[in-house]
């Protein structure tokens, strides 16, 4: 199997990738401004793009990955745009200890984008890990994630991916993904990502990822049992992923 960042690592391009991760920082940022929060200390779960221009424009940011793939990309892309994020090299309950143990100092606001909770197994997991996450923020601090609206999507959008080109100067590339849902299970899909190399006619196909499906009533309902109830679905903040044109919509979640 190949592996995503690997593959990704090799398409970064300064003037091109820039572009992109300016779009991304700037729906974040609407977000932000719907709340009237200007956050200063942010970490994410997971790398995400959007610290590079974070940390260009001077705020203390942060990621939490155990991935070592998305490691080397991420510095990678740091070293391209000579900045500096922190990483923490550890899944999130490990962190959330460390946080605890070693009064790590609370964050404005926690990322938890690209569907981030759905790579949990079973709603217990992603209880809590929406627990860990909001343990990591200040009183007045906000959490952003992204879901799907799978209820309310046409069938072909529930199991496939509208694909996604992307090239550098030698290459052109194709993303595709395809969501094989379990028949026992409705809530829970196969994820598979392919890249076809148009150049050389090459097909990666990367590991598949065990998901589950998270909907709307249900971040609320877990979010504001733990005390946090001012939920928002930013309707008219469309995000979409690095590498991907699947439309997503902003949730934030504050006390």
């Amino acid at each position: 199997m190949a592996d995503f960042y690997s593959l990704v690592k090799t398409l970064i391009n300064k003037e091109k990738i820039q572009k992109v991760i300016n779009r991304k920082t700037e729906t974040i940022e609407k977000a932000f401004e719907e709340n009237s929060i200007n956050p200063h200390r942010i970490i994410s779960l997971e790398w995400h793009p959007s610290l590079v221009d974070f940390a260009t424009n001077g705020l203390d940011v942060s990621y939490v990955s155990s991935d070592q793939n998305a490691h080397e990309y991420a510095t990678a892309l740091c070293a391209e745009f000579n900045v500096s994020v922190t990483a923490y090299d550890m899944p999130l309950d490990a962190f959330a200890m460390k946080f605890h143990m070693d009064e790590i100092e609370a964050y404005d606001c926690v990322l938890a984008l690209d569907q981030y909770y759905t790579f949990y197994g079973s709603e217990d997991e992603q209880r809590n890990a929406l627990g860990h996450s909001l343990d990591l923020l200040k009183e007045d601090g906000i959490l952003l994630t992204t879901l799907m609206d799978y209820k309310n999507i046409k069938y072909n959008s529930k199991v496939f991916s509208e694909p996604f080109y992307m090239r550098n100067d030698n290459e052109e590339f194709i993303f595709i993904s395809n969501r094989k849902w379990n028949q026992d299970d409705r809530k829970k899909w196969i994820h598979y990502t392919y890249a076809i190399n148009q150049t050389t006619n090459e097909l990666h196909a990367f590991s598949p990822s065990n998901r589950q499906a998270m909907f709307f009533k249900q971040l609320a309902y877990h979010t504001a049992s733990l005390g946090w109830n001012n939920f928002v679905v930013h309707k008219k903040l469309i995000y979409k992923p690095m590498y991907s044109n699947e439309s997503q919509y902003i949730i934030s979640i504050t006390r």
